[in-house]
């Protein structure tokens, strides 16, 4: 986090989305650190398989890391794996869209804009658009207003 505070500032939407993803991004890390150096710095990641309760019941395999002789908290795998890789296609989704905010090729009348669920077309549910800046749609609509051909919605 202190490359994105001292590149982006401690208060930019960037480094603040970056705080939010850092306990998944973590996580992912250490169970990958756990299986690739099993015993070290970040313990041993153990699975269990498919097994019957005693209500007779099945429970999904679980997943967590020991570390030092502890038990980590156990977890179910399928929910998630489900949960990491919603979190990593957003984190995924989110760079290139903050790259893209960064990057427009006229910053003065252009910015990426977020549609709402219900503004979007079902077949095609694209959740950033490049439209108009705020600025250039104030001096649009003040120049039509002044050419006596439009009044801007109250």
């Amino acid at each position: 986090m202190s490359f994105a505070e001292s590149t982006f500032g401690p208060n930019d939407p960037k480094t603040e989305f970056f705080k939010q993803m850092l306990p998944t991004v973590e996580r992912v890390v250490n169970y990958r650190n756990a299986v690739e150096h099993p015993e070290g710095h970040a313990g041993t990641l153990i699975t269990r398989n498919f097994r019957l309760d005693p209500n007779g019941k099945f429970s999904e395999p679980g997943w967590w890391i020991e570390k030092d002789g502890n038990k980590g908290p156990e977890s179910s795998i399928g929910a998630d794996l489900f949960y990491i890789l919603e979190s990593l296609l957003i984190l995924a989704e989110e760079i290139v869209v903050l790259w893209g905010a960064d990057n427009l090729r006229f910053p003065q009348a252009q910015r990426i804009a977020f549609l709402p669920e219900e503004r979007r077309d079902r077949d095609d549910p694209i959740q950033y658009v490049v439209t108009a800046s705020r600025e250039f749609e104030q001096k649009l609509a003040d120049f039509i207003q002044a050419q006596g051909q439009w009044t801007p919605p109250a």
